[in-house]
């Protein structure tokens, strides 16, 4: 992951089976919630995905997300 983006903003990447793909740009808020976390960018756009936190690389204002392991599933469940 590389630093592409107006500072203080991040991108935001999903990892599944090895390989990353970019899900947003400039996302400027992150709320993490039992079933998964919404995305928000600075002009309004809202995303909310069922996935978990990976990682956050500060210096290149980057974010990872991961899909839950089945063990989290049921975290990730709002009905449970």
């Amino acid at each position: 992951m590389t630093k592409e983006g107006p500072m203080c903003l991040a991108t935001v990447y999903i990892e599944e089976n090895g390989e990353m793909r970019e899900v947003m740009r400039e996302v400027a808020w992150i709320r993490f919630e039992r079933d998964g976390v919404w995305l928000g960018q600075f002009m309004g756009k809202e995303e909310h995905l069922p996935l978990r936190l990976k990682s956050v690389d500060l210096l290149n204002s980057s974010v990872l997300l991961t899909p839950a392991t089945e063990g989290e599933k049921d975290l990730l469940d709002p009905s449970v």
